[in-house]
């Protein structure tokens, strides 16, 4: 049984080694230059020798049909806490503050603090409506991308997900096929966290309880990625739809790629849930999902949408973003 090891340097170089034996060389580049195939499975050690005689090692964990990706650089002693570091950039258009994020240079909205409507009884499921309160958070402006994602399976040595799109890895376009459980690590690595159901929702419509991020206009190309056939390519670079952004700026909060939440999901949650920053049941057996995707309906597109999947699930239009707690 076998997988597949992809090595790539950032800013180093040197001849390649794979469990003492060289294997090739890599050149710095930002993308990977070196693969491995029909690697047999179990921990396996990368070495990098540099031309001044520097070793670097890494051990990974190769997978059955699965692509582990081994990323060299020169490490400064103080990139780890550097990872977490979150800069601010300025305002946006609409006049909320962005930020920057270390670990995969992710842009992150400030959604202020305060009340807005949840649900939609027009919306598929009628969700119930009522009023929710959130403390500051802040939200990606953008869903998560196979280049970014790359870096993370890299840094932590957790392969890619097993199944490639059909229209292939794009570095701009969004993450597929990844797990609620990947998803949430991933966040944490970045030092954030998923969104709970109701921030997804509140960085989706605002607070003037429009039924669609960018209002209340019907869903068309322009405005966001939905109903696109199969065959073709699906997913769009993320942030190319800017007239369908959320009243905070966020993009592709409506389409191209369903997104994992925090939340368990619950049919009957809504009606019961508290008033300030709720964070779904106690328990369950699947998370919740909201966006609709590439492959959905225009009115699923409905910033007060619910969907759910299984923890283990992957799926083509399955995806994800990340939140944060608000920089002080």
């Amino acid at each position: 049984i076998y997988g597949t090891i992809l090595v790539f340097a950032d800013d180093a170089n040197g001849e390649v080694f794979l469990d003492g034996g060289s294997v090739g060389e890599v050149e710095e580049s930002e993308r990977g230059n070196l693969t491995l195939k029909n690697v047999k499975t179990g921990m396996r050690e990368i070495s990098l020798r540099e031309p001044s005689g520097k070793w670097q090692r890494e051990v990974v964990r190769v997978e059955p049909d699965r692509t582990v990706l081994v990323g060299f650089n020169r490490r400064s002693e103080d990139r780890e806490s550097d990872r977490f570091i979150v800069k601010s950039i300025g305002v946006n258009e609409q006049g909320f503050q962005e930020y920057s994020r270390n670990s995969d240079d992710a842009m992150m909205v400030k959604i202020p603090a305060g009340e807005f409507k949840m649900g939609n009884k027009n919306t598929e499921r009628t969700p119930f409506e009522h009023m929710v309160y959130l403390s500051e958070y802040l939200m990606d402006k953008t869903e998560v991308t196979w280049g970014q994602y790359k870096k993370f399976a890299a840094d932590t040595g957790i392969p890619l997900p097993p199944n490639d799109p059909y229209w292939g890895i794009i570095d701009n376009h969004p993450m597929a096929y990844v797990t609620w459980e990947e998803a949430r690590t991933y966040c944490q690595w970045t030092g954030g966290r998923l969104p709970t159901e109701a921030e997804r929702e509140k960085a989706a419509r605002g607070t003037d309880g429009r039924m669609y991020p960018w209002g209340d206009e019907e869903p068309t190309p322009e405005l966001g990625v939905f109903r696109r056939p199969w065959g073709g390519p699906s997913t769009d670079p993320v942030g190319s739809h800017p007239k369908g952004a959320s009243p905070y700026g966020l993009f592709d909060m409506g389409g191209n790629q369903w997104e994992w939440c925090q939340d368990w999901y619950s049919d009957e949650y809504l009606e019961s849930s508290p008033y300030k920053n709720p964070q779904g049941p106690a328990m369950g057996t699947k998370h919740v999902l909201r966006g609709g995707s590439w492959d959905s309906r225009p009115d699923v597109l409905s910033a007060s949408c619910r969907n759910w999947g299984h923890r283990g699930y992957r799926e083509g239009d399955f995806g994800f973003r990340c939140a944060m707690n608000a920089v002080k």
